[in-house]
């Protein structure tokens, strides 16, 4: 069994990305979804916790920031439903 993926016609994306607007648009989601809730009140076994170190630490840039900084929100969105009936406390935002 294959897998489908929707297409768009690239005539009807914008011609430049507004990368403001998308990121207004997605917090004010997330905040109004509780992504990203943490209730400080919650028992220990009751909070999922993830730290990350501050990208760039060294001041020089490589790819792998790139994939870190994409890869680990990433996880947390995939954990997130691991973890739905959790207070979580992420450095990702």
């Amino acid at each position: 069994m294959g897998t489908s993926f929707a297409s768009i016609d690239p005539a009807a994306l914008p011609d430049h990305f507004d990368a403001q607007s998308a990121e207004k648009r997605l917090t004010d989601a997330w905040e109004r979804e509780g992504i990203y809730r943490f209730d400080p009140s919650q028992a220990r076994e009751n909070t999922f916790s993830v730290d990350t170190p501050p990208p760039a630490v060294s001041g020089s840039l490589h790819i792998g920031h790139v994939f870190s900084s994409i890869l680990a929100p990433a996880s947390n969105c995939m954990l997130f439903s691991a973890v739905a009936e959790s207070s979580i406390e992420s450095s990702f935002h």
